[in-house]
């Protein structure tokens, strides 16, 4: 995500944290090595570098509107 411009809201924190919902839950039906190559270097970056930069208020409303994110795309 180089260069990514994400607006610092509740919308796009929803959708972010349903991003990395998916990447977690892909873990468990994948081969390791594939989600370990594929998939951790994604997550890392949501955790590490973008999600921490979102203000406390900001992930409260984001929590809220969790349930009406559209559910993301299988991971395979």
């Amino acid at each position: 995500m180089p260069n990514a411009v994400i607006t610092l809201d509740a919308d796009a924190l929803a959708r972010l944290t349903a991003m990395r919902d998916a990447l977690v839950a892909a873990r468990t039906g994948m081969v390791p090595e594939r989600w370990q190559l594929l998939y951790a270097p994604p997550l890392a970056i949501l955790e590490r570098d973008i999600l921490p930069r979102f203000p406390a208020a900001v992930h409260t409303q984001a929590a809220e509107r969790l349930a009406q994110v559209p559910p993301v795309p299988a991971i395979e």
